[in-house]
């Protein structure tokens, strides 16, 4: 893992959002792109991944009015497979035109400082994450371990550490780990054992391509543990802290969480 900063030059991405055709659909990803749009890039892609006729032609025109600001939409077939969320995601790298690329559900927004922080924390890594804050400014799943050693398996406390690790540490929201089986790391931490969330990374184009998603799996399968698995002692993953996401409506740290410990894995 790496956590290099400061190469001071233009930066292009790709942003890939997921997702279907629900009513609240088009708002979410609206509020998403008006969040992009306030970076000020110099150049962007965004590919929107999901539903079936969310956007028409003529509301993709409307939007495409800046060059460098292009939008595409890839109609998916919800009907084929349930929460094929691998799938979408694959999807995007496919369609993405630029090297640096952004993986995320459409319940995220960008802070108005997050490209500028990303021109300032550079790009010598492979695999990225960012600080992800629930609505109440509360950490999220970022940087993020199920594994480390220091960890018991079973009740997820905190067993050991040459830092003196504690339940009030303020990397541990609400004083305590997760209950789902994942715990939440120092920023500063630097090891093998992180897991990269599915709700939102960033990574190179070729990494993508040469790792892509395992599309037998769905959400709630686990699907970006078993990826993690394969990826994270290949490549070079860092952690920007400074440019920060946000949800657009809050979720609870263990609602969601896969539980390791009580559900039988498919990979």
């Amino acid at each position: 893992m790496s956590f290099l900063h400061g190469e001071n030059a233009d930066i292009n991405f790709t942003f890939g959002i997921i997702t279907n055709a629900d009513e609240h659909a088009m708002h979410r990803v609206g509020e998403i792109i008006n969040s992009i749009d306030r970076q000020k890039m110099p150049k962007n892609q965004i590919v929107i991944v999901g539903g079936t006729g969310l956007y028409s032609e003529q509301a993709l025109a409307n939007i495409n009015t800046d060059p460098n600001f292009s939008v595409e939409y890839v109609p998916f077939d919800e009907t084929i497979k349930r929460a094929w969320i691998t799938k979408k995601k694959n999807l995007i790298t496919k369609h993405a035109k630029h090297e640096n690329i952004v993986y995320m559900h459409d319940y995220l927004y960008f802070h108005d400082d997050w490209y500028k922080n990303f021109v300032d924390f550079g790009t010598d890594w492979d695999l990225c994450m960012n600080a992800i804050v629930n609505t109440n400014d509360k950490r999220y799943r970022d940087w993020v371990t199920w594994d480390h050693p220091n960890i018991d398996p079973k009740t997820r406390q905190v067993i050991k550490h040459p830092v003196q690790w504690t339940q009030t540490e303020p990397w541990c929201p609400d004083g305590r780990v997760w209950e789902g089986g994942g715990t939440l790391m120092p920023y500063d931490y630097a090891g093998n054992h992180m897991y990269i969330s599915g709700t939102y990374w960033v990574a190179k184009k070729h990494v993508m391509e040469a790792e892509p998603l395992n599309e037998d799996l769905c959400h709630s399968d686990a699907e970006d543990v078993e990826w993690s698995l394969r990826v994270r002692d290949k490549y070079k993953y860092a952690m920007n802290e400074n440019s920060v996401v946000k949800l657009l409506n809050f979720k609870p740290l263990d609602d969601t969480w896969f539980h390791l410990l009580n559900r039988e894995k498919k990979w």
